[in-house]
């Protein structure tokens, strides 16, 4: 198995476990077994085609807070090779088409005139333009049966710059298949740790984000409600309305220092001291209670 240690990250095995955990949630390796038919009389084996594969989809999910519709999700292979494309709905998620492939793959998530995200510093319905553009990179995916749901936030985003070197044409390169997915997996679990989030945390997971001044984090799934509670956090403790900016800020901050983010901890400090906040703010009352020793976990790491 792959194996990470950094002390100089924490000073103990955190990343080693958090790796681990990550490439058990997110990598998948397809066993592929021939089927074998008896043929007629003269015992012949007889080689029978392959079933088709299922239309499958992708649902992905970009957050800065809430996206809107016209959004391009694209799928990309490491080398940088289109697998499947889609729109975001009204809903602001997105489901292109990804087959049978199960290998790592870059997520983007691309701007039009017509775009916005609801800032959740501001309150307002931000523009998304033709420019701007969210990434996430995934170390892999099953092969078979319902993919999981992805995420695109200023976490993955920051992750993804630690291996993509341009965002605007992204790759990810290695000397295998494996590497690559090790070089995702450390990418991912290095921001997530750098950000104060445990091993059972997923940044790569759907958030629920806030779609408008009226809206609330209500979910059933634990880890998307925990995951808008930071989201809004960071949104809130941003020195700068431009909640983007902000984004690319931190992706240049895990970019130069190889998944750290020495240069935003203040935010991410400040986002901590809003967690509770967030939470009795925006959180509906019966749902508060099961953030308590999740808040408690992030402010321990912060301390």
């Amino acid at each position: 198995s792959f194996i990470y240690n950094d002390k100089s990250l924490h000073g103990d095995t955190t990343v080693t476990h958090l790796i681990r955990l990550a490439i058990k949630a997110w990598f998948f390796v397809a066993v592929g077994v021939a089927l074998f038919a008896c043929g007629g009389g003269d015992g012949d084996v007889v080689q029978q085609p392959p079933p088709p594969v299922a239309k499958r989809t992708l649902t992905v999910v970009p957050a800065l807070g809430g996206f809107g519709a016209g959004a391009t999700v694209t799928l990309l292979d490491p080398t940088g090779a289109v697998i499947g494309t889609a729109t975001t709905d009204a809903n602001g998620s997105a489901s292109p088409e990804i087959g049978g492939y199960s290998g790592p793959l870059v997520v983007r998530v691309s701007g039009a005139p017509t775009v916005s995200f609801f800032n959740e510093k501001t309150g307002t319905q931000d523009a998304f333009g033709a420019t701007a553009r969210l990434l996430a990179v995934v170390p892999g995916i099953p092969s078979t049966g319902t993919a999981p749901q992805v995420g695109v936030t200023p976490l993955t985003n920051a992750a993804a710059a630690v291996v993509v070197p341009n965002p605007d044409a992204p790759t990810v390169t290695g000397a295998s298949q494996q590497a690559i997915r090790d070089s995702i997996a450390l990418a991912n679990a290095k921001v997530q740790i750098a950000v104060g989030l445990d091993p059972s945390f997923n940044i790569l997971a759907a958030p629920r984000a806030l779609r408008s001044t009226t809206d609330t984090l209500s979910t059933t799934d634990p880890i998307a409600l925990r995951y808008g509670v930071i989201l809004t956090a960071l949104a809130l403790a941003s020195p700068s309305n431009d909640l983007l900016a902000a984004a690319l800020n931190l992706a240049a901050d895990a970019k130069a220092n190889n998944g750290a983010l020495p240069q935003s901890a203040a935010i991410l400090n400040a986002a901590v001291n809003l967690l509770s906040s967030v939470a009795q703010r925006f959180v509906p009352a019966a749902q508060q209670t099961a953030l308590t020793s999740f808040i408690a976990s992030v402010s321990q790491i912060h301390r």
